[in-house]
């Protein structure tokens, strides 16, 4: 089994919060965290929609990325303030069926992550057949620290037994 979390620490590269050029649809993310975050409002077309995933796409850090797409406001901190104003500022939709989609989706963003990551790609191969989880509390994700889903890990499973990660991209 091989437990990794953030995006620093060993296996980072298995995060999608890991800094990696994704192209999707002709556009540049910054991280997994970003494509999957964008395509919340990217699958519900509506002008408004393709403005809140273009400012999900552009922000910083992977972090903002996971605040605007959940559209979570943060206090606690200095740096997230100015994402909070930009939740206040837009009103999208989420797309409707998006719980039903998710696991789908995310599996296509790990699709794109590792074809087009050599990196990426490279160390998630090098995990062989092990078991791998996401060692943090969401439950649905990671393991939960005890009893959780570890729906990340899983997914990585399957993205690695896949034959077309292993040619490049």
């Amino acid at each position: 089994m091989i437990e990794f979390d953030r995006e620093y620490n060993a296996y980072g590269e298995l995060s999608n919060f890991y800094a990696c050029d994704l192209v999707y649809q002709g556009k540049h993310y910054p991280s997994a965290e970003h494509l999957y975050q964008a395509r919340k409002y990217l699958d519900h077309p509506s002008d408004e929609n393709e403005t809140y995933a273009e400012l999900v796409r552009t922000t910083s850090r992977p972090w903002g990325a996971k605040l605007l797409g959940q559209r979570s406001k943060m206090q606690v901190f200095k740096w997230p303030l100015p994402l909070n104003e930009i939740i206040d500022a837009h009103q999208p939709t989420m797309c409707p069926d998006w719980n039903e989609r998710k696991l789908h989706v995310m599996k296509e963003v790990l699709l794109c992550k590792f074809q087009q990551s050599e990196q990426c790609r490279r160390v998630l191969l090098a995990t062989g057949d092990a078991q791998l989880v996401l060692d943090m509390r969401d439950p649905y994700w990671g393991n939960g620290k005890g009893g959780g889903a570890n729906n990340l890990g899983q997914l990585l499973q399957e993205v690695r037994a896949e034959s077309n990660i292993s040619a490049s991209a």
